[in-house]
């Protein structure tokens, strides 16, 4: 049995227009990141989930090019004045 590839480009085509998308296997990152500087044209991607997102900490910056689609809705809004419940008001609104 040979051991998988520690990168994998696949396409995928879910539903809308079909993209690449790069799988990095076996990476890990650092308990604490400090200070970063980006490069111009480059983006530092966040995940959802500070201990548990595979995200630039994992994969490193991301060259704007490789930036597909386009934020359309708010899905959650935290309020900040108030305990960080979700503003819902703001839920499902269009962007533009």
């Amino acid at each position: 049995m040979t051991e998988p590839a520690s990168r994998e480009t696949l396409r995928e085509s879910g539903l809308g227009v079909a993209h690449d998308i790069l799988v990095l296997r076996h990476r890990r990152h650092t308990e604490e990141l400090g200070l970063v500087r980006l490069p111009v044209g480059m983006y530092f991607m966040l995940g959802d989930n500070r201990d548990n997102s595979a995200d630039s900490r994992y994969i490193g910056f991301v060259p704007r090019r490789n930036v597909v689609g386009r934020a359309t809705r708010v899905e959650v809004s935290p309020d900040p004045d108030h305990h960080y419940r979700p503003r819902t008001h703001r839920t499902m609104q269009t962007l533009y």
